[in-house]
This record gives C-alpha cells, sequence and structure tokens, in this order.
C-alpha cells in the first residue's frame, strides 16, 4: 500500500514545495486537484505548468503522481454530458502528459423522481468510450462515491454493467460513513474494483460536518 496526500490539502503550495513535503513527510505521492472545471485555485495548478517540467519534478525526486482528480461528474443534460466528456478527455491527456496512471471523477447526482438504476445505467453507457480513450493513452478512470452513489451496493451498480478493466472506484470511507456504512461492508462488496481509497475526518455540528485533521474528528 502506498500512501499520497491532495493538493486540496495544501492550495498554497507550489509543486516545488509540494514534493519537498511530500518528502519530508514520507510520503509515495501526492494528487493533484486539477481547476478547469472548477472555482477551487491552488498555487499547482497542473493546467497552467509546464507538464514536462513538473513530470520531471516528480521523477527526479521519486515520487509519483498518484491520480489527476477532478470535479466532473456525470450529467443527463445532453449539452453537459457532451462539455464534460471532453474535459475527461482533456484531463486524461494532461495525466498522460505528466506521468500519471489515473484521472479521477465524481459518480452522479440523482435528482428526485429518477431511478438510481437509470441513472447508473446512462452513467455507464457514457463512460465505456471515455475509458476506451484512457485506457488508449495507458490510464484508467476512478469513480468517487461522491453524489448519489455513495454506498457500496450504489457504486457496484456503475461498475458492474461498465465492466472495463481501465475503470475502477475510488473508495472515499467517509462519504460511505455518513450513511452508516463501515469498510467491513464497502470491501467485501466492491472487492478488487476498488483501486484507490480516500480518508479524511471531520467534526459535526449545528451547520454540517467540517474537516479536520486526522484524528480529529
Amino acid at each position: 500500500m502506498k500512501f499520497a496526500f491532495s493538493t486540496v490539502s495544501s492550495p498554497k503550495w507550489d509543486f516545488q514545495t509540494l514534493v519537498t513535503k511530500a518528502r519530508e513527510y514520507g510520503y509515495d505521492g501526492i494528487e493533484i486537484r486539477g481547476s478547469r472545471d472548477q472555482s477551487i485555485q491552488t498555487a499547482s495548478d497542473i493546467f497552467l505548468t509546464d507538464t514536462a517540467k513538473v513530470r520531471s519534478l516528480f521523477s527526479g525526486a521519486g515520487l509519483e503522481i498518484c491520480c489527476v482528480a477532478s470535479s466532473i461528474a456525470y450529467s443527463p443534460n445532453k449539452h453537459e454530458r457532451t462539455s464534460r466528456a471532453a474535459q475527461l478527455r482533456d484531463y486524461i491527456d494532461t495525466a498522460q502528459a505528466v506521468g500519471c496512471p489515473w484521472v479521477k471523477i465524481f459518480d452522479a447526482e440523482a435528482k428526485p423522481g429518477v431511478s438510481r438504476s437509470m441513472l447508473a445505467a446512462e452513467m455507464g453507457d457514457w463512460l465505456l468510450p471515455l475509458g476506451d480513450y484512457a485506457a488508449e493513452a495507458g490510464l484508467g478512470i476512478l469513480v468517487e462515491n461522491s453524489l448519489s452513489f455513495r454506498t457500496a451496493k450504489e457504486m457496484w451498480m456503475i461498475l458492474d454493467r461498465i465492466n472495463h478493466p481501465s475503470i475502477r472506484c475510488c473508495w472515499d470511507i467517509f462519504n460511505a460513513a455518513l450513511l452508516g456504512e463501515t469498510p467491513s461492508t464497502s470491501v467485501p462488496v466492491l472487492n478488487s474494483k476498488i483501486q484507490y481509497a480516500q480518508v479524511k475526518d471531520a467534526k459535526f455540528g449545528p451547520l454540517g460536518a467540517a474537516y479536520c485533521k486526522l484524528g480529529g474528528g
């Protein structure tokens, strides 16, 4: 097992600082959160940086770019679906350029009255050609349980329909725990479909959950 942290946790660090701190703290790699599809900005914007230099920096330090993460999620709206597919291909191209093996997306948000099984099927149909695109680039796509498919059985509906070797799961333990599901349930259900796991902690108050350092929630 290898350990990494996300640039979301260190938005003011540039790439050189990220590499220095990762080595200092004993991490194996770093997840780079892309900002092309979201308002969150970081000092380490992969889309505003020379990818060859980033790749060389990490390689020289013996660190991996374990994932290029996006906020792309499946949309039933045809125009948005087409636009987000183009964004995802852009992320895949960028990940390939920096030598990163995985690009991460969110699942999908179910609207009231919409069948989850139907939404899962639609997302699967949308993802299949993108999985082929990633495979041709030597990469894979990770689907994170972040929106409406937060439990293992719900995520299984998406992944089992696709059954694509280049599309796997990024399992967020915290998101599942919010619905009362523990890893002892999630892991046996999804098993080898889990490629990547996220761990985070939070304190709960009247306004909901506020993220904090691990062990502090």
